[in-house]
C-alpha cells in the first residue's frame, strides 16, 4: 500500500494569477500545514508559511490568515522570484 508522505489539499487562486497552495504533511501526532505561493507564469513555488493543524479550529482561519497577509506573501514572492528572473 502506498504511503502517502504529503497531499495537496486546496489550491485557492487570487489576483494577478497568485495561486496559494495548501498541503497536509503527516507528522509524529499531528498534521502540519504548509501553505506555499507561486505565480501561474513562472515554475517556482516558495514557502509562505507552516502550521500544526491542531492550532487551527477550522479552515476558516486559515484561510483569514491567508487573505490577512497575502500582499506580504506575494510581495516576497515578486522580490525572490520574478525579480530574480528578471535581472
Amino acid at each position: 500500500m502506498l504511503e502517502v508522505k504529503q497531499r495537496i489539499i486546496q489550491e485557492i487562486e487570487v489576483e494577478d494569477g497568485y495561486v496559494f497552495e495548501i498541503h497536509e504533511l503527516p507528522a509524529d501526532k499531528d498534521t502540519i500545514v504548509e501553505v506555499w505561493v507561486y505565480q501561474k507564469e513562472y515554475t517556482t513555488k516558495i514557502h509562505a508559511f507552516s502550521i500544526m493543524k491542531s492550532t487551527i479550529s477550522n479552515p476558516t482561519k486559515l484561510y483569514k490568515h491567508i487573505e490577512d497577509n497575502m500582499k506580504e506573501y506575494i510581495d516576497t514572492y515578486k522580490e525572490e522570484v520574478i525579480e530574480e528572473i528578471e535581472d
